[in-house]
């Protein structure tokens, strides 16, 4: 049987919290809640490093702003990066490798692969733009 993925609520956070306190095990808090030990575990170390305390709020905060930076390192989803790669396909007629090698001399600390590029490329997302057309070898 395939297990589904969730991340810790807020509440089984707080119950964690809780239940630490008042002395149960880690083993223990784990088949109160229905989850492995190992995962309380990493929460914790994720949380509560360099000998603070682990705080709930504080660490569904972590866990949000962990989601939202994720989601933001998209390939192609920075506008400077699909704009750039936009501008060089279109005008200059650049290949991918050469827009990924370029990106990160004109824009330090951006960065792409040329795989991505193509991916992005021949995506179904793309079909709007269309950016085969302007590929060097079809």
């Amino acid at each position: 049987m395939k297990r589904i993925f969730r991340h810790l609520s807020l509440e089984e956070r707080e119950k964690y919290f809780a239940w630490k306190a008042a002395g149960v095990s880690l083993r223990e808090i784990g088949r109160r809640l229905g989850r492995p030990h190992s995962t309380l575990s990493r929460e914790v170390k994720r949380n509560a490093k360099y000998g603070r305390e682990y705080i709930p709020c504080l660490a569904q905060n972590k866990a949000d702003k962990r989601g939202e930076r994720q989601r933001r390192k998209a390939p192609l989803k920075s506008p400077l990066v699909f704009l750039y790669v936009r501008k060089h396909l279109r005008e200059d007629q650049w290949s991918p490798e050469i827009i990924a090698g370029r990106l990160p001399i004109d824009f330090p600390g951006n960065f792409v692969h040329f795989e991505t590029i193509y991916r992005y490329i021949y995506s179904s997302r793309m079909k709007r733009f269309d950016f085969r057309q302007y590929l060097t070898i079809k």
